[in-house]
């Protein structure tokens, strides 16, 4: 599995197998710490690996915007994937793009 696709993946075996209610806010907490932590030492490996290309941005709100442009894509991809292969996973893929839409 790209390591880029680790944080999804962990997002969707959490809707999966939800945790009991009890832990639910601790692990929330965790998953999205440990997502941000993952995303940033991705990006900041891409970044240093690439920063001779002048094709990619150079701004920090430029690298944010094709992320999260990356990130929504691969969102619809699942969805998409989903919808074809694995309807029970839809509610999880619809959870996960408004998610990263803001809503």
């Amino acid at each position: 599995m790209p390591t880029c696709r680790i944080p999804r993946s962990l997002e969707s075996s959490l809707s999966l197998s939800p945790p009991r209610a009890e832990d639910a806010a601790a692990v929330d907490l965790w998953a999205g710490r440990w997502f941000l932590g993952v995303a940033a030492g991705f990006l900041a490996g891409y970044r240093e690996a690439t920063e001779a290309n002048d094709c990619l941005p150079v701004a920090d709100e430029e690298w944010i915007a094709l992320l999260d442009a990356f990130r929504i894509q691969e969102a619809l991809d699942d969805l998409t994937l989903d919808l074809r292969n694995e309807p029970a996973r839809v509610s999880s893929s619809i959870r996960g793009l408004l998610e990263l839409l803001g809503r």
